[in-house]
């Protein structure tokens, strides 16, 4: 067992999903952070959840928490503007137990077992670990005008997912450095890179969609549909 607190962000304004606050959408008639929410509960490493939200989202979440039995969820504290905020207000009141502290976004329902299981043990040993997925399609860059200068090697490119995990003494440099520096990354592990550990790659999967559309919502749908057909000939 390597003990992990779990900080899912889920403050984020849903712009691109019609300003409905997409962490808590139903997905097959479930909110979508449930989905994740059930995968940390079960996970023998996970010892504690932290979630940070909207101020106006916190009371539902605390009752969906209350609802579902999520009892490794410990807190559920207001979130900041950018998604970087909402992980250094969580960070704040990690377990002082953990080896290893997870990121995850709330948007991203089809984690399971093995993934997480596979980047906190890689986190352990080489300080930071992300799933992540290798890029297919052909890769352009382009000017401003959008016009195509060139076409970059995608054999060493992969689209970074969560879950993105960290040891907690890489976790506490990333946090010193994005406080004294201002500096605000993308991801995690774009922290991590900043103070030279860099993270080791968990093969993710076409499946673990991060819902930020409408489009994603049906995407994510037919998945479950497909999932639980599986389950049902098996």
């Amino acid at each position: 067992m390597i003990p992990t607190t779990v900080i899912i962000p889920a403050a984020g304004s849903s712009s691109r999903f019609g300003n409905i606050p997409k962490q808590t959408y139903l997905l097959s008639g479930e909110p979508i952070i449930n989905y994740s929410l059930r995968q940390f509960q079960e996970n023998e490493n996970v010892i504690s959840i932290i979630i940070a939200t909207q101020e106006n989202l916190r009371n539902e979440i605390q009752k969906l928490v209350i609802e579902n039995n999520f009892s490794k969820v410990k807190e559920v504290v207001i979130g900041g503007k950018e998604r970087q905020d909402s992980v250094l207000n969580a960070a704040k009141i990690v377990n002082n137990e953990s080896e290893v502290i997870l990121v995850h976004d709330a948007a991203r329902p089809f984690i399971n077992q093995e993934m997480l299981n596979s980047v906190i043990t890689k986190a352990k040993t080489n300080g930071s670990a992300i799933v992540a997925v290798k890029i297919v399609d052909t890769i352009k860059r382009v000017d401003e005008n959008q016009q195509i200068k060139e076409t970059i090697d995608r054999s060493n490119i992969y689209a970074a997912q969560t879950p993105q995990a960290f040891r907690r003494d890489v976790f506490q440099k990333m946090i010193t450095f994005a406080t004294s520096s201002n500096f605000i990354g993308t991801d995690e592990s774009m922290l991590a890179e900043k103070i030279n550990s860099f993270p080791e790659i968990v093969l993710g999967s076409t499946r673990n969609i991060k819902i930020t559309t409408q489009d994603d919502l049906v995407i994510a749908e037919k998945l479950l549909e497909l999932s639980n057909k599986k389950y049902q000939y098996e």
